[in-house]
């Protein structure tokens, strides 16, 4: 994983803690644009922790992929692990992903 995955999967992804963050969210087209990542540490294969320009650290992960939704195409369930430099604040996120071909971007199925 690296920047350029951040920029092909849906801005959810993004750490919203604030009614500021939900007003960009209505209008960013992926997790980047949204989070303005300026690092990217990756673990291993399946996981990654990318910080943004205010501080906020999520550590991703892949927890499975598979074709979830029966369209042929893998889809991808995703857990993130939110915090926030200097702060007590934390937050865990589950996504599953899909695409509508293999070479497009990722779109949200289901976040909880």
């Amino acid at each position: 994983m690296d920047q350029n995955f951040a920029k092909r999967v849906p801005p959810q992804l993004a750490l919203i803690i604030s009614k500021d963050d939900e007003r960009r969210l209505v209008v960013a087209t992926n997790w980047d644009e949204m989070s303005h990542i300026v690092k990217v540490e990756a673990i291993d294969e399946t996981s990654a922790i990318f910080v943004d320009n205010s501080g906020g650290s999520q550590r991703l992960n892949i927890r499975a992929k598979g074709d979830y939704n029966g369209d042929g195409i893998e889809d991808m369930l995703l857990s993130t692990s939110n915090t926030v430099e200097g702060g007590s604040y934390h937050s865990v996120d589950y996504f599953i992903l899909t695409r509508l071909s293999s070479e497009a971007s990722f779109t949200l199925l289901k976040q909880w």
